[in-house]
C-alpha cells in the first residue's frame, strides 16, 4: 500500500486492509482494567504504596526485591 505510486490503487489496497479488519479483530480495547487492590503484611518491607494497573501484577514491582 505504501509503495504503490498510484493513488487510486493505493486507496483500493487500504480499502482491502479496513475490510479484513473488520472481519477478523472481535474486540477492540476501548476500557481499562478497573481499580484493584491487595493486602500486604507489615512484616513486608520494600513493597510499594501503589502499583501500575497490569495483568502481570505484582510482576512489574519486582515481588523479588520484597523482603521481610
Amino acid at each position: 500500500m505504501r509503495t504503490e505510486p498510484d493513488f487510486t490503487k493505493a486507496l483500493e489496497h487500504a480499502k482491502e486492509v479496513v475490510k479484513a479488519a473488520k472481519e477478523q479483530f472481535y474486540a477492540i480495547g476501548i476500557s481499562s482494567y478497573p481499580d484493584e487492590y491487595g493486602i500486604v503484611s507489615t512484616a513486608f518491607k520494600n513493597v510499594p504504596d501503589s502499583m501500575a494497573s497490569a495483568p502481570v501484577n505484582p510482576g512489574p514491582t519486582q515481588p523479588e526485591q520484597y523482603s521481610l
